[in-house]
């Protein structure tokens, strides 16, 4: 899809470059995630300013903006696809086999061979996910929850994404979940650990983290559902501001 988009034909036109721009950010969003800076990078390089010389016609200096940004925002397009191809050629994983959130999150870490910062960077992304899901649950206090505390409430056999049918099962996804926080998440978030296996152990935390994630969103897909809806309407009314 990328490959079509980076070889659209006249941009001059401003529909056309218009639906151009909206469908590159749609794939590149759903591709890399949302906040990724491959969204940012290239919708900074699709800005339409006063580039050069004018002509005088005000219509074809528009129109010649417009292509000039338009190359701007191909590259980006060309680094992307770059990127992409990297990833599938180097890496067994994929949105296939990953979480596909998780995977936009974190492959950019993958693409860099940067697997040290991997664990941190799912811990804090399932932990945040499960927070959101869960409607930001606070403490007596009205504090954030954070950590064992977040998943012991939220996964208890009361709480609002409980897993598991049974007792022990229950307590088993609780256990996964405060084990992310705790074994994983209060080491790799305060220092990088500096160790020979640390891709096998980066792999093993990112398996555990999509596990977590894809559970998630099978025992409670309309709630994920309406939080991620939810949140997508803030993130547009806070561009829109």
């Amino acid at each position: 899809m990328l490959s079509e988009l980076e070889g659209a034909g006249d941009l001059r036109d401003e529909s056309a470059f218009i639906e151009w721009e909206s469908k590159v950010v749609a794939v590149l969003r759903s591709t890399f995630g949302a906040n990724s800076p491959h969204v940012s990078r290239f919708s900074s390089s699709v800005s339409v300013f006063p580039d050069g010389m004018t002509s005088g016609n005000r219509i074809k200096d528009r129109e010649r903006y417009r292509l000039t940004a338009a190359s701007r925002g191909k590259a980006e397009i060309r680094a992307s696809i770059f990127i992409l191809e990297t990833l599938h050629h180097d890496s067994p994983l994929d949105g296939a086999s990953i979480d596909p959130e998780l995977w936009a999150h974190v492959q950019g870490l993958i693409a860099d061979d940067d697997w040290a910062k991997v664990p941190a960077a799912v811990a804090i992304f399932v932990e945040d996910k499960a927070r959101s899901w869960a409607g930001d649950p606070r403490n007596s206090k009205g504090e954030v929850l954070v950590g064992k505390g977040l998943y012991t409430q939220v996964l208890n056999q009361s709480g609002i994404l409980r897993m598991g049918g049974q007792q022990s099962e229950i307590e088993g996804w609780m256990a996964l979940g405060s084990g992310l926080a705790q074994a994983i998440g209060n080491v790799d978030r305060h220092r990088i650990q500096q160790r020979s296996d640390v891709r096998r152990y980066a792999m093993g935390v990112l398996g555990l983290g999509s596990l977590l994630l894809t559970q998630f969103r099978y025992e409670h897909p309309a709630r994920v559902q309406e939080a991620e809806a939810q949140a997508q309407a803030d993130t547009l009314e806070a561009e829109g501001e």
